[in-house]
């Protein structure tokens, strides 16, 4: 919060990321911290941290995480009003900030928070329980992670839940699927962060940005709660069988 009180002076988009560092980190220096504690603390680190390097596997995933984030923000975009010229206009003159803003992401905000998330928290959970109620965990943490945000109104309070809830489950099976590794649910953390911050700097005007930034944002979080439950209907059968496979914690990691 005391940072806050110099990032009006910053250039942006610098001032919106620098300031939020020690808080995303939180959860990335935790499990760093608890990977330390293991018995082989070094190769435990090692392992935790040789999660984020992307593979040559890693690319098909990656690809079809952008379209889809390409695809559903541009839908909540043009669901709310905004017209798709509009869209296509601004996105392309602002090119530059969108990348500085997906670079920041990834660097900063999906790097610190999924080490901790999808890098500790849910590969030791899954030693002793099911992934969906795994996912689930993990999503009431990452939740309560953002307790500022549970005090806004009541709507804005339920979709941040089922969004994030949703995202939780999302992110879990894409973790699974790409590996058990970090890279590409870092990829799609951020991606999921980007339109937003990119917009609010950019896109609308001022007198219309705060109210219309928000439809949209409540549009995007129920497509992810929409998405998870389909998803979890589809293959529900994967969702409650039990890992067998972790004797530890790191394992997964390695």
């Amino acid at each position: 919060m005391a940072s806050q009180a110099w990032a009006p002076s910053m250039s942006q988009p610098l001032g919106t990321y620098l300031p939020r560092i020690l808080v995303v980190y939180g959860p990335g220096l935790a499990a760093l911290i608890l990977a330390a504690s293991c018995d082989d603390s070094r190769t435990a680190v090692r392992g935790l941290l040789g999660t984020l390097r992307p593979r040559k596997a890693d690319i098909p995933w990656v690809a079809c995480v952008l379209v889809v984030a390409l695809i559903s923000s541009t839908a909540a975009l043009v669901l709310t009003g905004v017209e798709p010229a509009r869209v296509h206009h601004v996105a392309q003159s602002r090119f530059p900030l969108l990348l500085a803003h997906l670079g920041l992401q990834l660097l900063i905000v999906a790097m610190g928070e999924e080490l901790g998330w999808r890098g500790w928290l849910l590969p030791t959970l899954l030693r002793r329980s099911i992934r969906l109620r795994a996912a689930l965990v993990v999503g009431g943490v990452w939740t309560l992670w953002h307790a500022p945000l549970l005090l806004s109104s009541v709507t804005t309070t339920v979709m941040f839940i089922v969004g994030t809830v949703g995202l939780s489950i999302l992110f879990t099976w894409l973790w699974a699927r790409s590996g058990e590794r970090l890279f590409v649910v870092v990829v799609g953390h951020a991606v999921v962060n980007t339109p937003l911050f990119f917009w609010e700097q950019a896109g609308l005007s001022p007198a219309e940005g705060p109210a219309r930034l928000l439809t949209v944002w409540y549009v995007l979080e129920a497509f992810y709660a929409m998405t998870a439950l389909l998803l979890v209907a589809w293959q529900w059968r994967w969702w409650t069988a039990r890992e067998t496979t972790r004797d530890a914690p790191i394992r997964a990691m390695t």
